[in-house]
């Protein structure tokens, strides 16, 4: 995914580093807030555990001089904050059911191979996304503020 590329890219930069993960995280996986996210000015009244999409099969292992915002059972680092702006997400905060459905549609091979069946993923997502989308246009009202 290009996403994984430039990620990987900025992180080097950083002095960061992605690594593939043992197992894939698709789908719709409980989302955890660290400590560090109640003084967070994005994340700071974000709900301390709830469902959160991901389509990823790797994980930062390392980000020098970052702050660990949150966390998934698969996955130690899912967002972080490096200096005052700048912000990654390794869950896909910017999603809706339409590009839920796209994604799926696009990668159902992908998913199958991997042992995730598309359909699922968007039937589970029509559950979640209401609430998620709600959390996360806050999230990047505040993030495109900052800017």
């Amino acid at each position: 995914m290009v996403s994984v590329l430039v990620r990987r890219s900025l992180l080097r930069l950083w002095g960061g580093e992605v690594k593939p993960n043992d197992v894939k995280e698709i789908g719709w996986y409980p989302l955890t807030m660290d400590s560090t996210a109640a003084q967070d000015l994005l994340l700071n009244d974000y709900p301390s555990r709830s469902p959160a999409y991901h389509f990823h099969g790797d994980y930062i292992a390392s980000l020098p001089d970052s702050i660990w915002l949150a966390h998934s059972d698969l996955t130690a680092c899912q967002a972080f904050r490096f200096g005052k702006s700048v912000y990654g997400f390794q869950y896909h905060l910017e999603v809706d059911q339409p590009l839920v459905e796209e994604m799926c549609d696009n990668n159902a091979s992908y998913m199958r191979s991997n042992g995730f069946e598309p359909d699922l993923v968007i039937a589970d997502s029509r559950t979640h996304i209401e609430e998620f989308i709600t959390d996360n246009v806050r999230v990047l009202s505040r993030w495109v503020s900052l800017l």
